[in-house]
This record gives structure tokens, C-alpha cells and sequence, in this order.
């Protein structure tokens, strides 16, 4: 089971733009400890016979900058605040990885965890049943259904290619010929 780490140390300051960044890719700039806008991405946990360890994303596209929303950023500067108190409470317990999201003591979640901590928060609040991956998918289809630009959710996403993205999810923009064919049509006779 593969999950996402992030970490504190990949947050970088850019005030006109709230984004999701690549902590390896940023390791030259120097680190501060306060939530800004954004947050990274890092190499995925794994679990294995033996317990928990970091791997790297499947493509180099995994390893990408996302932009998030002001109340995100607001959720994420609460939750950093809670974590220091945690950090505090656990005194020499306590595992610097820097992680964003992690046990009581610093150290990494176990993605078996998160699931079935997901279904069953899923399930409390009257959800039918989804996967965690599921919600990927619902944003996907969400954000097309949106009318936002294919190339946009395949960069949110980390799709290799825009046809990763088309293909998985063509099915959620069944007016898209028809819209085509009208656009053209307008552009036509606009020239005219």
C-alpha cells in the first residue's frame, strides 16, 4: 500500500500563489518552520514485512507543485499549531521527519491506517462506500465537469501525460464532441 508523506520542510512562501511543491526539488532553499501557502510532496511510504519506508513517486511527474485554496492553507496553519503542541507533549519521543501528517510521536502513518480510517469516517458520515483513491477520482471528475482544463487536472493529478488523464477520464465530458462542433460552427460564421 503506497501513500503520500508531506513535509513541513517542503513549504515555500509565495504569497500570490498556495501551491503543493516538491520539498527534494527545494532542499537548496533554505527551511522555516511556519505554514505559508503551500506544502510538499515527498517520495511515498510503503508498507512492507518489515514496516514503513519511503519510496519515490512512479513518474518524475509526481513530483510537481499544486496550488491549494485560502481555507486549505488556513486548515493546514491550525493543524501546524495543534502538531507544535504535540511536538512539545512528546518531548525526547518525538521523530523530526517534519511530516505534515503523522502518529502522535513524529513518526510516519501507516496508508493501511489512513484507509480504514477513511471508510470509517466515510461510513460515520452517511457516505456510500469509497476508497480513499476514490476521492482522486471524484476531484478529477469534479474539477473536468467544472470545465477546467484537461492539462490542469492531469498537472494536479501527476499524470505522465494529458492522455493518462483524457483516458481515465473521457467518460466525464460526454458533451465535449458536441460542444466542439458548436464552437466551431460560432467561429465560422463570427468570421463570415
Amino acid at each position: 500500500m503506497r501513500g503520500r508523506a508531506r513535509r513541513w520542510g517542503g513549504v515555500a512562501d509565495n504569497p500570490r500563489r498556495r501551491t503543493l511543491v516538491n520539498p527534494i526539488a527545494d532542499a537548496s532553499r533554505p527551511r522555516r518552520r511556519r505554514v505559508r501557502t503551500s506544502t510538499g510532496i515527498t517520495p511515498g511510504v510503503t508498507r512492507f514485512a518489515e514496516g514503513l519506508a519511503y519510496g519515490s513517486p512512479k513518474t518524475a511527474k509526481g513530483r510537481r507543485r499544486i496550488a491549494l485554496d485560502a481555507a486549505t492553507v488556513g486548515s493546514l496553519r491550525t493543524h501546524r499549531r495543534a502538531q507544535a503542541a504535540e511536538r512539545l507533549w512528546a518531548g525526547s519521543i518525538w521523530h523530526d521527519e517534519d511530516l505534515v501528517f503523522c502518529r502522535a510521536d513524529g513518526q510516519p502513518l501507516d496508508p493501511d491506517s489512513v484507509s480504514q480510517s477513511f471508510e470509517r469516517l466515510s461510513a460515520r458520515a452517511g457516505l456510500p462506500r469509497i476508497r480513499l483513491h476514490d476521492a482522486r477520482h471524484i476531484a478529477a471528475s469534479l474539477l473536468l465537469a467544472a470545465g477546467v482544463h484537461p492539462k490542469v487536472v492531469q498537472e494536479r493529478l501527476g499524470h505522465a501525460t494529458i492522455a493518462t488523464t483524457l483516458d481515465t477520464y473521457s467518460h466525464v465530458l460526454p458533451g465535449l464532441g458536441e460542444d466542439a462542433a458548436e464552437r466551431l460552427a460560432a467561429a465560422i460564421d463570427g468570421a463570415r
